[in-house]
């Protein structure tokens, strides 16, 4: 597991879950947002907590691609992760 998407993915699926989102994750680009609505309908209820999201994105430098992906593809995550929270009502992103 080398990003967020993963690492979200498998605490709320496990195995299966980062399934949905391995190739992302090796490749470190965004899953987009249908496939975390489809990962949250299937984890649905769920609540997922962010802490310290901003210090962690804050250490990427623009242009530059590491193994947790880059900052861009870090900002289109977020995006698309508010997104797909708005298209499942029994999941909430805290």
């Amino acid at each position: 597991i080398n990003t967020l998407w993963g690492n979200l993915a498998y605490q709320l699926l496990g195995e299966a879950g980062y399934e949905m989102v391995s190739a992302s994750d090796a490749e470190g680009t965004s899953p987009g947002k249908e496939v975390l609505v489809e990962l949250l309908k299937k984890a649905a209820p769920c609540v997922i907590l962010m802490d310290e999201l901003v210090a962690f994105i804050r250490q990427f430098e623009m242009g530059k691609q590491y193994k947790a992906g880059s900052f861009d593809s870090n900002i289109t995550f977020i995006q698309a992760l508010t997104e797909a929270l708005k298209a499942v009502p029994n999941a909430l992103l805290l």
